[in-house]
């Protein structure tokens, strides 16, 4: 009872979003600060009230694909006609589990609790300091959002339906010919001459034209979701409107790849499944920067504020771009941070989250995939524009540039743990992250 409670007031507050900010919060900060700092748009929460509504219909109604066969989980070819069931090396019958994932060695109490409690009470007691000795009226003056007006606005919903559609018709495309470039230049470093630069094409043709067959009826649901966030978070980016709610869509397709995966209750896919939410949480905090970065730049979270700089945002946002790009390598998929989807033979998990995804569904993930590639490399270009139109050309050089090196790395290096994915995802945050912020929380206090 205490759990669904607690979930559905969460669903509540996420629905009245709009409601809640304009009648609490924004009062609230009119009256202690003076104004009300812009950071989201009303476009953009009812977008996302429109999003938590479309997720609450997948999620508490009972989808079914029919026309799909039902087929066995993969054991490894030693699968009986018993669910999750094997025969072992002894020939008698063994049900397939996963037990003890609970990564007490990198997130136990034990480990974060000490860190937490002297970081927390370190900055109470900086804050309780700061208000003795300065005084909260003057650090009312001094807080940066005081100082920071809206100078620039995303398109609205108009302009993020255009940009949707149009990411939907060119980023698969595009990431087609990203991946075929890929496995030519791939080729070219082992020795090999690889396959026809549109061969991914002709692969995506061929998982559409294979025989329907699943192991769960919501798996391609949720593959869909995760495909339509993820193209809605490209619509968002190139449309000009808000990074954090296309940041936000990135993590919400990745999540929809979690629940897709888990849900097939595959031993293998659930392996995956577990690696793809430590991933997830590697790199989230990079990706958060990149909208934080882009905001201290530019007093904007929306992407379009790059377009009227006189310099480019790297030159105030360069230690948030290199913990961006330290991040690149998992959201990209690449050795060695490959850890939770891998289509290379030599991995001990081939495929992992979508070991048990085949046709359609697999289609949709490498639709996905290639989506996601377009996003974050525009993510990364981003940082060398401003209003000069040479500064396009040189985002794409510096975007072809940084995927070669995706490549390069992809080549050489062998593949590493889920806590070294771990520590430098959060290592590098938390280092660039506060070199980039140390100007702004000193010059509060000047």
């Amino acid at each position: 009872m205490a759990l669904n409670t607690i979930a559905a007031l969460l669903i509540l507050c996420c629905v009245a979003f709009p409601v809640i900010s304009s009648g609490l919060v924004s009062p609230y900060l009119a009256m202690v600060f003076g104004r009300v700092p812009y950071v989201i748009g009303k476009d953009a929460m009812y977008l996302m009230v429109v999003i938590v509504a479309f997720i609450a219909v997948v999620l508490l109604t009972s989808f079914r694909v029919s026309n799909k066969p039902h087929v066995n989980v993969y054991l490894s070819g030693v699968g009986t006609d018993k669910y999750r069931h094997f025969r072992g090396s002894m020939g008698h019958e063994v049900k397939a589990e996963k037990r003890n994932w609970y990564s007490e060695d990198a997130l136990g109490e034990k480990r974060i609790g000490p860190v937490g409690s002297v970081v927390c009470c370190s900055i109470i007691l900086f804050a309780l300091l700061c208000c003795a000795w300065i005084g909260p009226e003057r650090l009312a003056m001094s807080a940066p959002s005081v100082l920071r007006g809206k100078y620039f606005e995303g398109s609205g919903v108009v302009g993020i339906f255009i940009g949707t559609v149009a990411f939907a018709l060119l980023a698969p495309l595009v990431g087609g010919l990203i991946d075929g470039v890929d496995r030519k230049l791939s080729a070219r470093m082992q020795g090999r001459v690889g396959p026809r630069l549109l061969q991914p094409f002709y692969d995506i043709a061929k998982l559409l034209r294979k025989a329907p067959a699943s192991v769960n009826t919501m798996d391609d649901t949720y593959m869909a979701c995760a495909l339509i966030f993820t193209v809605v978070g490209g619509g968002i980016f190139v449309s000009g409107s808000n990074t954090l709610l296309c940041a936000f869509m990135v993590t919400l397709a990745a999540i929809f790849v979690v629940l897709a995966s888990a849900s097939t209750q595959s031993p293998f896919a659930q392996v995956g499944t577990d690696r793809e939410l430590l991933q997830v949480m590697s790199y989230e905090p990079a990706v958060l920067l990149m909208s934080v970065g882009l905001y201290l730049a530019t007093d904007s979270f929306d992407s379009i504020a790059v377009t009227g700089q006189s310099a480019p945002i790297i030159v105030y946002s360069a230690p948030i771009f290199l913990a961006l790009l330290a991040v690149l390598t998992i959201k990209l998929r690449k050795s060695p941070f490959d850890l939770s989807y891998s289509h290379h033979a030599h991995q001990e998990i081939v495929q992992g989250v979508a070991t048990e995804m085949s046709g359609g569904t697999l289609a949709k993930m490498t639709l996905m995939h290639w989506c996601e590639t377009v996003l974050f490399l525009m993510w990364v270009g981003m940082f060398f524009v401003w209003d000069n139109p040479v500064s396009w050309v040189v985002a794409l050089a510096v975007m072809a540039v940084t995927y070669f090196v995706e490549v390069l790395i992809d080549n050489t290096f062998a593949r590493s743990t889920w806590r070294s994915c771990f520590k430098l995802g959060w290592g590098v945050a938390l280092v660039f992250g506060l070199l980039n912020l140390m100007p702004i929380l000193v010059d509060v206090f000047i």
